[in-house]
């Protein structure tokens, strides 16, 4: 049985090898996409213009407006449509759109234009639009998403959170092991990039910039801890990283944290363990 094709276009010579059955375009289709294709501009929004506008009622500016954006220079896509808009997916490898997500805000992405209440699905690369099985699009994103991910300047972060990965986990070490005052060194690969953290007292939080060494060693301050990843990975997990343990203990921490005086004897009891007796009477640290 043959497939219907978006307004008899065909796509066989590469749908057939996915099993996706098409029938053959008239020729006035046929001469509209081979001008298309020669310009370099696949006009993919005025050629669904027609059907999505029959079809989707309402919210009809998430195609008149969101889409005829994102529809811009693009070479394949797969979109969902329903009575209530359009879901789109963009199957090209774009730096501003794959490296500003993980895998599972990608994936999220795929289950809008599958995982709703779309109705009819279409695919378009190459200046040629097909409609598609749900079951389709749902295999030609999740195709191409492992594909792009060879692409990506920083790896996918698979981990269902922030706290979950091992990015997380090696950033919550070097801070637990930040507990004494100085300067320290640390080895680095050359031209490699690192993100440096780096603690504020002022706003209680942690910072980050993007580094690369020339040296084979790094200088560290005692509230800087140094991460062998790019800022962009880095970033999603800084809301969530525990405080600088030097501010804990610090006087500035202590007064900004309720609690009770017992619990500051602990907390300087605590301290004295940890940098030894010769801070004992320095209260201005505590």
């Amino acid at each position: 049985m043959k497939r219907k094709g978006w307004r008899g276009e065909s796509r066989r010579h590469s749908l057939a090898r996915k099993g996706i059955g098409t029938v053959q375009p008239n020729e006035s289709i046929r001469e509209a996409i081979e001008r298309f294709q020669a310009e370099g501009n696949y006009n993919y929004w005025e050629q669904l213009y027609p059907t999505v506008m029959d079809h989707v009622e309402h919210y009809q500016n998430d195609f008149l407006v969101h889409d005829k954006k994102l529809l811009e220079g693009v070479d394949e896509f797969v979109m969902g449509i329903r009575e209530t808009g359009t879901d789109t997916f963009i199957m090209d490898y774009r730096e501003d759109f794959y490296e500003a997500r993980t895998l599972e805000e990608i994936l999220a992405l795929t289950g809008w234009v599958t995982g709703g209440r779309n109705d009819k699905f279409f695919w378009g690369k190459d200046g040629v639009i097909t409609e598609i099985t749900m079951e389709e699009a749902e295999k030609l994103m999740k195709e191409r998403v492992k594909e792009n991910e060879k692409l990506r300047k920083v790896p996918f972060t698979q981990f269902p959170s922030a706290t979950d990965s091992e990015i997380f986990r090696e950033a919550k070490n070097e801070i637990e092991d930040r507990r004494n005052y100085g300067m320290r060194e640390e080895k680095v690969e050359p031209k490699k990039f690192y993100t440096r953290l780096f603690w504020s007292n002022s706003d209680a939080s942690w910072h980050s910039r993007t580094e690369h060494f020339t040296d084979k060693v790094a200088k560290l301050d005692a509230n800087e801890i140094l991460l062998p990843y790019r800022a962009e990975e880095v970033n999603d997990i800084l809301d969530e990283l525990p405080p600088l343990p030097l501010y804990v203990y610090s006087h500035e921490g202590m007064k900004r944290t309720l609690m009770t005086e017992d619990e500051r004897k602990q907390l300087k009891k605590e301290w004295v363990g940890l940098q030894g007796e010769q801070f004992r009477d320095k209260e201005e640290l505590l």
